[in-house]
């Protein structure tokens, strides 16, 4: 947005004073006196082209600056992770952010060029031949050089995401962690805890904030049903949101794995160190400072809804893909552990 901002305050400081120029030059250059009319054009030909060579010097400009931060940034922030699990192929994502830059950069293109050439038009009456040939040559070198997005890979197969993707076994193991440590919400269990009420069902909807926090670990929140989506569907996805005080007060946040059999709504300015993982939609607004560093996965496995990340405001909403924090060390454990007092170790 800065970029093209910018780019729009260039083009216009360009027409201004190459309009100005154009006026003066004309009364007191080739408009002043009478000259051959091979010279007049040759003169006014001249300027045109001195006004089109800095058009283009600004539209290409503006082809490598705004492009220069889109994959790049969007993989370095973690915004990717929520548009590549949509069903898209990768080369598509490319292919459609380079399409919309394209389309900036021919409006741009034709604000400059086309300025250009009405301003010598108004002052001179002169207009420079063949100028419909010149334009898509024109735009074709900033096509070229709009496609500087960054390193993407292409037609990539689902499988890639098999390493990030949580398989039925490891979501039993985590339900089964969290439940140990009262923080599993779901049948039995609306209100977490480790002492069951007896339900086979439960609404399916939770919300964390001040009234009801959460503490640091794994914090897991089932279908309705209890069941898999991935293991033969469920009645109903689950819904969890995140308003203020959901954290507590504990000044650095949350530190651990958010794990919804559904969709997740973080409504408020709160920081997470780990992993947020989401079976279906993730929505991530926020009005005040709000920071995910780790891993953010949304899977979208009923599409009902895109998952969103955008800040109200002037918050600073960012989503930042850190190894070390997503592991999320002492807090969750990796691989098939035994447990402390279940095994011995044999003599060689």
């Amino acid at each position: 947005m800065r970029i093209t901002l910018a780019s729009l305050i260039c083009a216009l400081l360009l027409l201004a004073v190459f309009g100005t120029a154009v006026y003066f030059m004309h009364l007191l250059g080739p408009g002043a006196i009478a000259r051959p009319a091979f010279i007049r054009h040759a003169q006014l030909e001249a300027l045109t082209l001195a006004g089109l060579y800095v058009a283009n010097f600004l539209t290409l400009a503006f082809a490598v600056l705004l492009p220069v931060d889109s994959i790049s940034g969007e993989i370095e922030s973690g915004v990717i992770q929520t548009i590549a699990s949509k069903p898209v192929s990768r080369s598509t994502i490319v292919l459609g952010k380079w399409l919309a830059f394209l389309v900036m950069v021919a409006g741009y293109l034709l604000l400059v060029t086309l300025g250009v050439v009405l301003l010598v038009r108004l002052f001179t009456g002169f207009v420079p031949p063949h100028l419909a040939t010149a334009l898509p040559l024109l735009l074709l070198g900033a096509a070229t050089l709009s496609g500087g997005g960054g390193a993407s890979g292409q037609q990539q197969p689902a499988d890639v995401f098999e390493p990030v993707t949580l398989s039925a076994a490891a979501l039993e193991a985590l339900r089964t962690l969290a439940w140990r440590h009262g923080t599993y919400y779901g049948p039995g269990f609306p209100r977490g805890g480790t002492v069951s009420d007896g339900g086979t069902t439960w609404p399916g909807r939770v919300t964390f904030d001040a009234a009801n926090p959460m503490p640091d670990g794994v914090i897991f929140v089932d279908t309705t049903d209890g069941r898999d989506v991935v293991a033969g569907g469920s009645a109903s996805l689950a819904e969890a949101r995140f308003d203020a005080g959901a954290f507590g007060a504990r000044a650095e946040g949350f530190r651990g794995w958010i794990i919804v059999n559904g969709s997740i709504e973080i409504a408020a300015g709160l920081n997470v160190r780990g992993l947020v993982y989401a079976v279906d939609a993730l929505t991530y607004q926020a009005s005040d400072p709000s920071r995910i560093e780790g891993l953010a996965i949304s899977l979208n496995v009923r599409g009902a809804a895109s998952s969103r990340i955008e800040a109200a405001g002037a918050a600073d909403v960012a989503i930042r893909f850190d190894c070390g924090h997503a592991a999320a060390p002492g807090l969750v454990p990796h691989g098939f552990l035994p447990i402390p007092g279940t095994y011995r170790e044999d003599d060689d």
